[in-house]
């Protein structure tokens, strides 16, 4: 089954959907004088999302990797 936001990813749709989440969020934030929000957990390859955040000023500030390997 489909995450409910899942039906825009294909979309122009979707990432200006993101892009005016985000936005709101840290404009919403700003009026409330916060100076800085962070926005982790974002996968290296999420080149969409990462695009977004950075367009925003959004800066890189750590790098997590995942690895897998089985027992």
């Amino acid at each position: 089954m489909l995450c409910e936001t899942q039906k825009f990813h294909p979309r122009r749709f979707g990432p200006a959907l993101a892009y005016m989440i985000i936005n709101e969020v840290m404009e919403a934030g700003k009026a409330r004088g916060l100076e800085r929000v962070e926005m982790s957990w974002i996968l290296d390859h999420n080149h969409g999302v990462r695009n977004i955040i950075e367009s925003v000023g959004g800066l890189i500030t750590k790098r997590y990797r995942m690895y897998e390997k089985e027992l």
